[in-house]
């Protein structure tokens, strides 16, 4: 049987200081890639809400034009006061909607960016 050498020792404490430094090399990677990730996923969930802002706007201008064109044709229908009830309320509970869904996109918008910050500080 042959005697361990100095040689296999520093063979193998040169392999785990390579080791090492391929698992700091990894984490390093890792972490610039859930930076990125985060990133990505923050830009989307602004863009996400700025859509649906528009497009609230955008109905809410539509119905106001409908109804407006429904005001002043002649004559105006009987029925004009309930469908403008039931217009304006659908607006209403859309924009509640749309209202609660922004306040949850800034809730998210505010994790990315901890979680941005945090990595940053690793």
């Amino acid at each position: 049987m042959n005697a361990p050498n100095v040689n296999d020792a520093q063979n193998v404490n040169d392999a785990e200081t390579a080791m090492g430094a391929e698992t700091a090399m990894s984490a390093e990677k890792l972490l610039l890639a859930d930076l990125e990730h985060f990133g990505e996923m923050f830009r989307w969930n602004e863009e996400t809400g700025e859509r649906r802002v528009s497009f609230l706007i955008t109905l809410v201008t539509a119905i106001l034009a409908a109804l407006v064109a429904l005001a002043t044709s002649d004559p105006p229908p009987d029925a004009m006061k309930e469908i403008a009830a039931g217009a304006l309320i659908s607006v209403l509970v859309i924009g509640i909607i749309t209202f609660l869904r922004m306040l949850q996109r800034d809730r998210v918008s505010k994790e990315y960016k901890r979680l941005q910050s945090d990595i940053r500080c690793m």
